[in-house]
């Protein structure tokens, strides 16, 4: 597995072997739809075909600490892509979650972290003792 570490809660963590899914999985900052483009706080999540399976893929999404419902992602048969936008305001942006594809227990992909935005920050909930 491979593990990144960087400022304000930033961790990711993937792991996996030869029989992961053919995907790439990417995080993403939502974003105002005016011309400011001042992120809002929530993450997207972007999944896309890499090789020949154009089965359907289901994934779960998994929060890992703030209580959020696992959340069942499909890519279906014969598309391409699957754009999923988690909403942050409960935990002031905070997230921390894992992405597993069903029927494989190699796979998962971790992402933690904070979204900055143009409004007030707080103090991740699960440090203040919150959650």
């Amino acid at each position: 597995y491979q593990q990144v570490y960087g400022p304000n809660g930033f961790f990711r963590r993937y792991t996996g072997n030869s029989k992961d899914p053919q995907v790439l999985v990417s995080l993403g900052y939502e974003r105002e739809k005016n011309k400011s483009a001042v992120p809002t706080g929530n993450v997207v999540v972007h999944i896309m075909r890499s090789g020949n399976d154009i089965g359907a893929m289901k994934f779960k999404l998994t929060d890992n600490v703030y209580g959020a419902k696992t959340m069942n992602m499909v890519l279906p048969a014969n598309t391409n892509e699957l754009t999923v936008t988690i909403n942050l305001k409960t935990t002031h942006n905070w997230y921390d979650f894992t992405i597993r594809m069903d029927g494989n227990d190699n796979y998962a992909q971790q992402y933690a972290g904070h979204v900055e935005s143009n409004k007030q920050s707080f103090t991740d909930p699960l440090m203040g003792g919150l959650v």
